[in-house]
């Protein structure tokens, strides 16, 4: 059985839909009759067994545990040596950072008289990488991508709503900052932590998802006041001047949305 190694981005298309690779395996086996070796696509894709993919690394194993690798027949390729090709996809995206690798292997392995034939085949996986967005509006519209592909289906509806409302008043750079800590919680849930971040428990105790978008963005600026600004000794009281003014706001936010 021949075969080569196989290379999937773990990502969207422009469609919605996750990209595909393509693995070609042939198995080959000798015809007594013609004298020569032949392949037979039929006998491979009928008889086949696929085992699931095996992380080489730790990062690559909790990913795995958490996104599956889909090895699937999809066509024979004609030629002189016909083989047939499967598809080769993960079952949902992959925030990834810049040059960043998942190695794995998948072994398959066909009957063939008395005997049982096994091959590794090494899979890559290339995790997505986040897009850059020049505008405002790009970010905009990249936050909420960032919304519907990675938070928790539970707490979509609330942070567009919340994204809607504070919009008007969040500069580019506020926008790029919540798409990459989504981006970094998501990566960590499924490389560091073998867990799904569509999964709410994934997102336990981040700020980013449990609080109004006020406070998360008055926490931030006050972080950077505190350490700058006022050194470690003034950090506690500008913790209290900070709980204080995300409160006004938001009650401030209430009113208005009643109004």
């Amino acid at each position: 059985m021949l075969t080569i190694h196989a290379e999937n981005h773990a990502e969207k298309d422009s469609n919605g839909e996750m990209k595909t690779s393509e693995l070609d395996l042939c198995f080959l086996r000798w015809d007594a009759d013609a004298e020569r070796i032949v392949a037979d696509p039929s006998y491979l894709c009928e008889n086949l067994a696929i085992g699931d993919a095996r992380g080489e690394t730790e990062e690559a194993s909790n990913l795995l545990a958490a996104n599956s690798l889909v090895v699937s027949y999809d066509r024979v390729r004609q030629s002189n040596l016909s083989s047939c090709v499967y598809k080769v996809h993960m079952t949902k995206e992959v925030p990834g950072r810049a040059e960043e690798r998942f190695p794995c292997t998948v072994t398959v392995s066909i009957p063939y008289g008395d005997r049982s034939y096994e091959v590794d085949i090494p899979v890559v996986i290339k995790p997505a990488q986040m897009e850059k967005s020049a505008s405002w509006r790009e970010e905009y519209e990249n936050c909420k991508r960032i919304i519907n592909e990675y938070l928790p289906p539970e707490g979509r509806e609330r942070k567009l709503a919340q994204l809607e409302k504070n919009k008007h008043y969040m500069g580019a750079q506020d926008l790029r900052t919540f798409r990459w800590e989504c981006w970094d919680i998501a990566h960590d849930a499924l490389v560091r932590r073998a867990q799904d971040y569509l999964d709410v428990a994934a997102w336990y105790d981040n700020a980013i998802y449990a609080a109004e978008w006020t406070v998360w963005l008055t926490d931030r600026a006050f972080n950077v006041i505190s350490g700058t600004v006022f050194g470690p000794i003034g950090a506690y009281g500008v913790q209290l001047l900070k709980n204080s003014i995300a409160d006004i706001i938001v009650k401030c936010e209430e009113n208005w949305d009643k109004d």
